[in-house]
């Protein structure tokens, strides 16, 4: 409960037009999803877009690591 009421705290002294959450791996998609739920809670006309850019990267590495490897 402390950490939602500290998020909400955060959330409301911003002034946003959009928010975005960056998800990395699957294990934190349930709290980016918590998250993105408190901030509609606080700024309901404002977008709310989850990204994955870090993990797109990681992914990409990964690929390069792989073919270079052979």
């Amino acid at each position: 409960m402390r950490a939602r009421r500290v998020i909400v705290r955060f959330l409301n002294r911003l002034k946003p037009r959009a928010i975005g959450i960056d998800l990395h791996w699957l294990p934190h998609t349930g709290g980016a999803i918590g998250v993105a739920r408190l901030a509609k809670e606080c700024h309901a006309q404002v977008a709310v877009n989850f990204r994955w850019l870090g993990t797109l990267r990681t992914l990409l590495d990964f690929c390069r690591a792989e073919i270079f490897s052979r």
